[in-house]
């Protein structure tokens, strides 16, 4: 599958499927993503990252997705629309990673790619974990990237 133009149809009609597929699930968002909103507002406002004013508490586990959506922020974006479209960018992400790797590593892998891309964007998992404004999609782009490159130095 060497073809762009073909490599480009797919990229756009299995990204176009995972944007409406999670849009479907739009208002959701999860309650835990308020922490992370809360400890980047706080840094925002400057008080760094804490919960509340006193002792600081380490109560996030996603450092870097906290300082991501602070940084958008503090650009005047809200936090969750910044949060919910990142989201979405890293699934996408997830599909040229996908789309990508078949592409240079197996020939003729046509039929192996269009039904790993379609179970992959018509996950319901995959589609409400997109925008639900944590970090899972952010998680699966660098570990599937780390995979990637993982194979490409071992020449799998």
């Amino acid at each position: 599958m060497k073809n762009n133009r073909v490599f480009v149809l797919i990229f756009l009609v299995f990204s176009t499927l995972l944007a409406l597929k999670s849009a479907y699930y739009l208002p959701y968002m999860a309650d835990d993503a308020l922490i992370t909103y809360r400890y980047a507002q706080r840094l925002l406002d400057g008080f760094g990252l804490t919960w509340t004013e006193g002792i600081p508490v380490e109560g996030y586990s996603n450092l870097l997705w906290t300082l991501l959506i602070a940084a958008f922020g503090k650009l005047g974006f809200e936090l969750h629309t910044v949060a919910t479209v990142m989201g979405v960018i890293f699934g996408i992400l997830n599909v040229y990673l996908i789309i990508d790797y078949v592409r240079n590593r197996f020939e003729n892998a046509n039929p192996i790619l269009l039904i790993t891309l379609f179970f992959y964007t018509m996950s319901g998992t995959v589609s409400i974990w997109s925008m639900a404004g944590l970090e899972q999609p952010l998680v699966a782009f660098l570990s599937l990237w780390a995979v990637v490159k993982y194979f490409d130095f071992c020449d799998f």
